[in-house]
Protein backbone atom coordinates (compact mmCIF):
# COMPACT_ATOMS: atom_id res chain seq x y z
CA UNK A 1 0.00 0.00 0.00
CA UNK A 2 1.47 3.46 -1.23
CA UNK A 3 1.66 5.85 1.91
CA UNK A 4 0.07 8.95 0.48
CA UNK A 5 1.97 11.98 0.17
CA UNK A 6 0.16 14.57 2.94
CA UNK A 7 2.71 17.30 1.55
CA UNK A 8 2.49 17.62 -2.43
CA UNK A 9 3.93 21.18 -2.18
CA UNK A 10 7.12 21.13 0.43
CA UNK A 11 8.84 24.32 1.14
CA UNK A 12 12.14 25.11 -0.34
CA UNK A 13 14.67 24.60 2.44
CA UNK A 14 16.34 28.38 3.82
CA UNK A 15 19.56 29.18 1.62
CA UNK A 16 22.19 29.54 4.05
CA UNK A 17 22.93 33.12 5.56
CA UNK A 18 26.09 34.28 4.38
CA UNK A 19 25.96 37.09 6.89
CA UNK A 20 27.16 34.50 9.81
CA UNK A 21 30.40 34.02 8.62
CA UNK A 22 33.06 36.24 10.04
CA UNK A 23 34.67 37.54 7.11
CA UNK A 24 34.47 36.97 3.12
CA UNK A 25 36.75 37.59 -0.01
CA UNK A 26 35.44 39.72 -3.16
CA UNK A 27 36.80 38.31 -5.84
CA UNK A 28 34.11 40.61 -7.55
CA UNK A 29 36.69 43.90 -6.63
CA UNK A 30 39.68 42.14 -8.67
CA UNK A 31 38.53 44.06 -11.64
CA UNK A 32 39.44 47.38 -9.59
CA UNK A 33 42.67 46.00 -7.93
CA UNK A 34 43.88 45.13 -11.39
CA UNK A 35 43.12 48.40 -12.96
CA UNK A 36 45.00 49.87 -10.26
CA UNK A 37 48.05 47.62 -10.68
CA UNK A 38 48.21 48.61 -14.35
CA UNK A 39 50.48 51.74 -14.28
CA UNK A 40 53.17 49.74 -12.85
CA UNK A 41 52.68 47.41 -15.37
CA UNK A 42 51.75 44.44 -12.61
CA UNK A 43 49.63 41.19 -13.97
CA UNK A 44 48.06 39.62 -10.67
CA UNK A 45 45.62 36.45 -10.51
CA UNK A 46 42.82 36.73 -7.18
CA UNK A 47 43.74 33.26 -4.97
CA UNK A 48 39.96 31.81 -4.79
CA UNK A 49 41.13 29.98 -1.50
CA UNK A 50 42.17 31.37 1.64
CA UNK A 51 45.62 29.55 2.83
CA UNK A 52 47.99 31.00 5.28
CA UNK A 53 50.52 28.24 5.12
CA UNK A 54 51.16 28.50 1.41
CA UNK A 55 51.53 32.50 0.74
CA UNK A 56 54.66 34.49 0.42
CA UNK A 57 53.32 37.98 1.51
CA UNK A 58 50.73 38.58 4.22
CA UNK A 59 49.94 42.38 5.74
CA UNK A 60 46.72 43.45 8.42
CA UNK A 61 45.27 46.71 7.38
CA UNK A 62 41.93 49.08 7.53
CA UNK A 63 39.89 49.93 4.60
CA UNK A 64 36.17 51.98 4.73
CA UNK A 65 32.52 49.90 4.21
CA UNK A 66 29.40 50.07 5.15
CA UNK A 67 27.17 47.70 6.77
CA UNK A 68 23.28 46.77 7.04
CA UNK A 69 21.85 45.20 9.57
CA UNK A 70 19.57 41.95 7.70
CA UNK A 71 18.03 41.38 11.48
CA UNK A 72 14.01 42.52 10.62
CA UNK A 73 13.69 42.76 14.57
CA UNK A 74 16.38 45.08 15.12
CA UNK A 75 15.77 48.65 15.23
CA UNK A 76 19.12 49.58 13.08
CA UNK A 77 19.67 50.15 9.68
CA UNK A 78 22.98 49.85 9.78
CA UNK A 79 26.30 52.08 9.69
CA UNK A 80 29.64 52.76 8.01
CA UNK A 81 33.13 51.98 9.57
CA UNK A 82 36.45 53.68 8.33
CA UNK A 83 37.86 50.18 10.39
CA UNK A 84 37.29 47.61 8.58
CA UNK A 85 40.07 45.07 9.03
CA UNK A 86 41.55 43.12 6.12
CA UNK A 87 44.16 40.81 5.61
CA UNK A 88 45.88 41.43 2.45
CA UNK A 89 48.17 38.43 0.97
CA UNK A 90 50.05 37.00 -1.88
CA UNK A 91 51.01 33.85 -3.10
CA UNK A 92 53.49 32.65 -5.34
CA UNK A 93 52.90 32.17 -9.06
CA UNK A 94 51.51 36.35 -8.96
CA UNK A 95 48.61 35.75 -6.87
CA UNK A 96 46.63 37.19 -4.25
CA UNK A 97 43.77 37.80 -2.24
CA UNK A 98 42.22 39.40 0.81
CA UNK A 99 40.20 38.42 3.87
CA UNK A 100 37.46 40.92 4.82
CA UNK A 101 36.63 40.78 8.41
CA UNK A 102 32.97 41.05 9.40
CA UNK A 103 31.24 43.56 11.92
CA UNK A 104 28.32 43.19 14.65
CA UNK A 105 25.46 45.47 14.90
CA UNK A 106 25.90 47.25 18.12
CA UNK A 107 22.17 46.62 18.89
CA UNK A 108 21.25 43.10 18.21
CA UNK A 109 25.14 41.62 17.62
CA UNK A 110 24.14 40.00 14.36
CA UNK A 111 26.91 39.87 12.14
CA UNK A 112 26.72 41.81 8.86
CA UNK A 113 29.15 41.90 5.75
CA UNK A 114 30.78 45.47 4.41
CA UNK A 115 29.71 46.76 1.08
CA UNK A 116 33.23 48.22 -0.10
CA UNK A 117 34.08 51.35 -1.37
CA UNK A 118 37.21 52.37 -3.35
CA UNK A 119 39.58 51.80 -0.70
CA UNK A 120 39.58 48.38 -1.05
CA UNK A 121 41.25 48.29 -4.52
CA UNK A 122 43.42 51.46 -3.46
CA UNK A 123 44.97 49.41 0.02
CA UNK A 124 45.09 46.00 -2.02
CA UNK A 125 46.78 47.71 -5.22
CA UNK A 126 49.01 49.67 -3.45
CA UNK A 127 50.47 46.79 -0.97
CA UNK A 128 50.52 44.30 -3.77
CA UNK A 129 52.78 46.61 -5.82
CA UNK A 130 55.30 47.43 -2.40
CA UNK A 131 55.42 43.37 -2.65
CA UNK A 132 56.38 43.61 -6.40
CA UNK A 133 58.99 46.23 -5.72
CA UNK A 134 57.70 49.48 -7.27
CA UNK A 135 59.39 52.47 -5.57
CA UNK A 136 58.24 55.61 -5.05
CA UNK A 137 54.30 54.85 -3.86
CA UNK A 138 52.34 57.28 -2.30
CA UNK A 139 50.54 55.31 0.52
CA UNK A 140 46.48 55.61 0.05
CA UNK A 141 45.58 57.69 3.41
CA UNK A 142 41.48 57.75 4.15
CA UNK A 143 39.45 58.99 6.73
CA UNK A 144 39.16 62.08 9.14
CA UNK A 145 40.13 62.30 13.12
CA UNK A 146 43.86 61.43 12.72
CA UNK A 147 45.94 61.19 16.47
CA UNK A 148 49.50 60.62 16.82
CA UNK A 149 50.96 58.47 14.58
CA UNK A 150 48.36 58.85 12.04
CA UNK A 151 46.00 56.58 13.87
CA UNK A 152 42.31 57.50 14.18
CA UNK A 153 40.91 59.03 17.27
CA UNK A 154 37.57 58.16 17.02
CA UNK A 155 36.59 55.14 19.14
CA UNK A 156 36.73 51.37 18.02
CA UNK A 157 34.30 48.87 19.71
CA UNK A 158 36.58 45.84 19.74
CA UNK A 159 34.17 43.54 20.85
CA UNK A 160 31.72 44.03 17.69
CA UNK A 161 34.67 43.45 15.03
CA UNK A 162 35.60 40.26 14.06
CA UNK A 163 39.12 41.67 13.09
CA UNK A 164 39.42 42.67 16.66
CA UNK A 165 38.59 39.08 17.53
CA UNK A 166 41.10 37.22 15.14
CA UNK A 167 44.01 39.76 16.13
CA UNK A 168 44.01 41.17 12.83
CA UNK A 169 42.74 44.46 13.40
CA UNK A 170 45.27 47.65 13.56
CA UNK A 171 42.58 49.65 15.01
CA UNK A 172 42.13 47.33 18.04
CA UNK A 173 44.51 46.06 20.50
CA UNK A 174 44.82 42.62 19.33
CA UNK A 175 47.77 40.86 18.26
CA UNK A 176 47.60 42.23 14.49
CA UNK A 177 47.38 45.98 15.95
CA UNK A 178 51.23 46.49 15.16
CA UNK A 179 51.63 45.76 11.69
CA UNK A 180 48.60 48.21 10.27
CA UNK A 181 49.65 51.02 12.49
CA UNK A 182 52.50 51.50 9.88
CA UNK A 183 53.27 51.99 6.47
CA UNK A 184 49.45 52.92 5.12
CA UNK A 185 48.48 54.93 7.90
CA UNK A 186 45.04 53.15 9.64
CA UNK A 187 43.85 56.50 10.54
CA UNK A 188 41.80 58.06 7.93
CA UNK A 189 40.59 60.96 6.52
CA UNK A 190 36.69 61.75 6.02
CA UNK A 191 35.46 61.84 2.07
CA UNK A 192 32.57 61.43 0.40
CA UNK A 193 31.08 58.12 -0.84
CA UNK A 194 31.56 59.64 -4.92
CA UNK A 195 31.06 56.38 -6.90
CA UNK A 196 31.78 53.66 -4.87
CA UNK A 197 33.60 50.19 -6.04
CA UNK A 198 30.43 47.64 -5.61
CA UNK A 199 30.31 43.90 -5.10
CA UNK A 200 29.89 43.92 -9.03
CA UNK A 201 33.33 45.50 -9.65
CA UNK A 202 31.58 48.50 -11.10
CA UNK A 203 31.82 51.70 -10.21
CA UNK A 204 28.62 53.27 -8.83
CA UNK A 205 26.97 56.56 -8.26
CA UNK A 206 26.05 58.06 -4.99
CA UNK A 207 24.89 56.10 -2.00
CA UNK A 208 22.41 58.02 -0.47
CA UNK A 209 19.55 56.55 0.21
CA UNK A 210 17.00 56.06 3.15
CA UNK A 211 18.76 56.03 6.63
CA UNK A 212 21.91 56.82 5.03
CA UNK A 213 23.62 60.22 4.85
CA UNK A 214 26.31 61.51 2.00
CA UNK A 215 29.35 61.56 4.38
CA UNK A 216 30.85 58.75 5.97
CA UNK A 217 29.10 58.77 9.40
CA UNK A 218 26.49 56.69 10.66
CA UNK A 219 24.71 55.90 14.33
CA UNK A 220 28.10 55.04 15.30
CA UNK A 221 31.81 54.44 14.72
CA UNK A 222 33.52 50.99 14.38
Amino acid sequence: MTTPNLNPNPKPKPKPNNNNTSWSMHPTLHEAVSERLSDANLTLTFHATDESDTNSHEYDTNIMGRFTCHNRACSARGWTSKKVAITIRMYPGAAYNARVYHQRCRSCHRLARPVLDASYAERVAYRLKKWCGVRGLERPVFGTGLGAGGRSEAPHSSWLCEGCRAGRCGAGSGAGAGAAAVGEGVGERGRRYVGRVDEMGGMGGGVDGPGWGGEMEGPWWL
